[in-house]
């Protein structure tokens, strides 16, 4: 059953978890920049950022939890949909505006960070190739096999043989 007390959180964890992603958000696009210009320093202490946001993201998804469970819904996207339901008409569309919103700026936070993976995992790649060849060392080059697994494929670059 809902209480206005639960509801009045429920609206307050939207709301903040909305701001939360905004800054996940803002995070990501400054990893994304710092990718690119290839600071480390910068990039550490973004990663750092990103850990304690997502710290606090969890406690306080946690206490969302248990707001939900108290008012006897699961502590899952279906269980907040259902409290949803259960709210006054006008208590119910504002929470699942918020609640569209979050989840549209969620999905653009996954992709941005699928994206800078994919960022960090190409600069990687080059680095150790470029480290490679200055070693002397035959440049492996990862591929998929058959079955999906990662393969290594030796490439003869090295500056000691050019």
């Amino acid at each position: 059953m809902t209480t206005d007390r639960n509801t009045q959180y429920i609206a307050e964890y939207l709301e903040q978890a909305t701001k939360q992603a905004q800054q996940l958000m803002q995070l990501l696009n400054d990893e994304r920049s710092v990718i690119s210009s290839n600071d480390g320093d910068a990039l550490e202490k973004i990663t750092a950022n990103k850990e304690k946001l997502a710290k606090e993201i969890q406690a306080d998804t946690q206490v969302c939890t248990q707001y939900l469970q108290q008012a006897g819904f699961s502590a899952d996207k279906n269980g907040l949909i259902e409290y949803f339901k259960s709210c006054t008409d006008s208590h119910s569309k504002q929470l699942k505006t918020v609640w569209q919103k979050l989840q549209a700026l969620l999905k653009e936070c996954q992709e941005e960070n699928r994206i800078n993976g994919r960022l960090l995992g190409s600069s990687q790649r080059r680095i150790k190739q470029a480290l490679s060849i200055l070693q002397g060392k035959s440049v492996s080059e990862e591929l998929y096999g058959r079955g999906g697994e990662t393969v290594n494929e030796s490439m003869g670059n090295s500056l000691t043989h050019a």
